[in-house]
């Protein structure tokens, strides 16, 4: 990512943050209404409703910890597609793609690792690794409760309308003229043809002008429930992945993932005094802090820093002089 250019400013995640959360939270009372008042299962809503505390404790998290101070202390890329968007954004994006909402955070330690023999990230970039996981899959949440609603307005409309068209014609066999060229949604044709079953082949002459209506998308009523069938499964999977990856997140120790990956700790753990992997992480994280003070102070890198430390510690031969504090 080095060609695309970095700057310090640039967009704010949190209007983004703030609009899926919106969202998601004015979402919970139609999606639940509906699947009480028709027990109308849909795979990927029975988690969304199942674990809402947890999708609603992931925004109050998010909120809170992605302030606009904080933000002022990522790097962001000046060109591309992606201009003014965080540099860990994207490279988090990245990974979780090619994950299938299944993080393994092994993996993930290496690719940052690998990531970094090319572009160094600040701590404050290694710190928000996690705030960025929760906020693609505050994203993907986002997709799939959206899709959730047009699936359940999509099937409301169809009961509405096959209840007004069979309360019209008391024989199944006579629906007069009916438009085979309307534009239908998949959700709808294969919420009728379910309905449509019930009838078996009393309902033919319906089921053919249904058959008719798929024939225009190059479809037909078969291959809709099919591939309806799939989706259902396919985004319910999906779901349930994102909320075992959130807990999965949470219950990650963040602090030793961030040591594991950070090039200043590495640098540190050089310390010729052999003091520093001695010391507790609050302290060995507040050294870190004031690397990272010093390097904003004199604008040039945190790594630039530590290994000025390091190189001044290791030409005295006596303690405490030879220690990186």
């Amino acid at each position: 990512h080095n060609w695309l250019g970095l700057i310090n400013r640039g967009k704010s995640l949190l209007p983004l943050i703030k609009e899926y959360s919106s969202y998601i939270k004015n979402s919970y009372k139609e999606i639940n209404e509906y699947y009480y008042k028709t027990e109308d299962v849909i795979p990927s809503a029975e988690w969304y409703l199942d674990n809402y505390y947890l999708i609603n404790e992931l925004i109050n998290e998010l909120i809170q910890d992605l302030s606009k101070q904080y933000e002022s202390k990522l790097m962001y890329f000046s060109g591309g597609d992606l201009a003014g968007y965080p540099r860990v954004y994207l490279l988090v994006s990245e990974f979780v793609k090619h994950s299938d909402n299944d993080l393994d955070f092994n993996q993930l330690r290496e690719y940052i690792a690998g990531y970094q023999t090319e572009a160094p990230l600040s701590s404050a970039e290694i710190w928000s690794i996690p705030i960025m996981i929760k906020v693609i899959l505050l994203e993907k949440i986002f997709y799939q409760v959206e899709r959730i609603r047009f699936i359940q307005r999509e099937r409301e409309f169809a009961e509405n309308w096959l209840n007004s068209v069979l309360g019209k014609n008391e024989n199944t066999d006579d629906f007069g003229e009916l438009d085979k060229n309307i534009s239908l949604s998949t959700v709808f044709i294969e919420a009728v043809a379910r309905r449509l079953r019930e009838y078996g082949s009393d309902a033919k002459v319906l089921f053919n002008w249904l058959d008719n209506v798929a024939g225009k998308q190059n479809l037909t009523v078969e291959k809709v429930i099919s591939t309806e069938n799939y989706y259902l499964t396919s985004h319910g999977v999906t779901m349930g992945n994102i909320i075992a990856t959130i807990k999965a997140v949470n219950a990650e120790n963040w602090s030793e993932f961030f040591e594991g990956v950070s090039l200043v700790q590495q640098i540190l753990e050089a310390d010729p005094a052999g003091v520093f992997s001695k010391m507790d992480f609050e302290s060995r994280d507040k050294y870190r802090h004031e690397i990272e003070n010093l390097a904003n102070r004199f604008r040039v890198s945190e790594l630039t820093v530590a290994k000025e430390v390091e190189k001044l510690a290791g030409e005295q031969k006596e303690s405490p002089q030879n220690h990186v504090g």
